[in-house]
């Protein structure tokens, strides 16, 4: 028997967020999470983010993961996608499918639903209502993020768009990733950037949120920082 907790859109759909199920490995779990619980399926599952005991699976066995009496599963939603509010929706309709290349799979009302190639985070709604600005604070979402696969992709992006009147930013070393930035007529700005290398280049997977890393530029002020910060207590399952 494993604790299962559910989290996000997961636990909304189903208006729980803990069951108690009896299984062998984590594709057993989920199969039977699916049957118990209809909202759910399989495909969908499959995407979510699967801890075992706080470990992702990816580290273990995927879905072939042993589970057993007292191990607890948490399973987390992967975000959607987003939606967009522009000043000039019909501008903004250009780039989607004109120059960032997205599908236009429905419209309903005053709702225009893209999707991307992408298996997860793939949905990007556009709002036909001309919108105003937002104001940054709680709830408003600064830019929205794109991956491609490498530097040498990032600057093919970032040449194309140049080319059709864009104004780009330089590209960026973030040192998890390298990106782009440039913003849109209908005023939404979008972030273009590598996968690579990644979180793991100064610290193995297994130690991923243990330690507290800055960018080189803050690492003078580390104390300083850190005595403003919350305590964080990792609990060991």
């Amino acid at each position: 028997m494993a604790k299962v907790k559910l989290f996000g859109i997961l636990s909304t759909k189903v208006a729980l967020d803990e069951l108690i199920i009896e299984a062998d490995n984590i594709e057993e779990l989920l199969i039977k999470l699916s049957v118990m619980e209809s909202k759910l399926n399989m495909e969908e599952l499959k995407k979510s983010l699967i801890f075992v005991n706080n470990k992702n699976i990816i580290e273990l066995n995927m879905f072939k993961t042993k589970i057993g009496l007292n191990d607890n599963v948490s399973i987390l939603s992967p975000i959607a996608g987003a939606t967009l509010w522009s000043l000039f929706p019909e501008k903004t309709k250009d780039i989607m499918e004109n120059v960032l290349k997205f599908e236009k799979v429905d419209e309903r009302l005053d709702v225009i639903r893209y999707k991307s190639t992408a298996s997860i985070g793939n949905i990007i709604d556009l709002k036909t209502t001309p919108m105003g600005l937002g104001k940054m604070g709680i709830g408003t979402v600064h830019h929205i993020a794109l991956r491609v696969k490498d530097e040498n992709e990032l600057i093919e992006w970032s040449n194309m768009l140049k080319e059709r009147g864009f104004i780009v930013s330089p590209v960026r070393d973030r040192k998890y990733f390298k990106s782009i930035y440039f913003r849109e007529k209908g005023g939404n700005l979008f972030e273009i950037a590598t996968d690579g290398p990644g979180f793991t280049v100064d610290e193995p997977v297994g130690e991923l949120g243990k330690n507290l890393k800055l960018p080189s530029q803050y690492e003078s002020i580390r104390d300083e920082i850190e005595k403003k910060l919350p305590p964080i207590n990792v609990k060991e399952f």
